[in-house]
């Protein structure tokens, strides 16, 4: 609110209150005096829609070319999303008819699987490292849950697959690295560098070998 009203170089000041969950951690929950010079103003303007702006764009086809890829994208996501969902749902009416305990080794083993594919997401987002991305106790409650959960459904899974014959072949894994990086917005090769090792190779042949059996499902 300080700064609407204003134009370029002018230069304000007045009690700004932030609020509790601000990103900057010394100045969340206070009110203190900012002062502020309006340095410009700029706004965003969408162009008109032309075959350049979908080229530019890098989509082929022009607008038509353009709307079809948005469209199709848009229900890829939409029809995943929903088969995700469906997936979730079956693992909660199967581990609902099938109570089971499961090692705590067996839990922490998945809590630490989840938190390093979230370390690696934030870190593909922010360009950080991952070892330095942290989590709170209420995150860490969060992902312990889930990773029961996990670990639950692993159990499961694993029982089915073994019994039904699923499993993964190397076609399986290059589909899966070409949807990473279709997702995320990254290179191919940057995320077949990312499983170089042995060890995150077969973690994603053990989520694929999930996948594949949730499907059979």
């Amino acid at each position: 609110a300080l700064l609407v009203g204003q134009d370029a170089g002018s230069e304000v000041s007045g009690e700004v209150s932030f609020a509790e969950d601000a990103l900057t951690e010394a100045v969340a929950g206070k009110t203190l005096t900012v002062e502020a010079k309006i340095l410009s103003i700029q706004t965003m303007e969408a162009p008109e829609l032309t075959d350049e702006v979908a080229g530019e764009l890098d989509y082929e086809g022009g607008v038509q070319g353009m709307r079809a890829t948005v469209r199709m994208r848009m229900e890829t996501t939409r029809t995943e999303n929903a088969r995700n969902q469906a997936r979730a749902n079956l693992l909660e009416a199967v581990i609902g008819a099938n109570a089971l305990d499961v090692p705590n080794g067996m839990i922490e083993s998945s809590l630490a699987m989840l938190k390093q594919e979230l370390q690696y997401q934030q870190a593909m987002q922010t360009g950080q490292d991952p070892s330095t991305i942290t989590f709170d106790p209420s995150q860490l409650a969060d992902l312990r849950a889930r990773a029961e959960f996990a670990a639950k459904s692993s159990l499961i899974l694993e029982f089915v697959g073994k019994k039904e014959s699923v499993e993964v072949v190397e076609a399986d894994l290059d589909q899966k690295m070409n949807e990473l990086a279709e997702q995320q917005g990254q290179n191919l090769e940057l995320i077949k560098g990312y499983f170089n090792t042995q060890e995150r190779l077969d973690d994603l042949r053990a989520r694929l070998l999930e996948e594949k059996t949730l499907d059979w499902l």
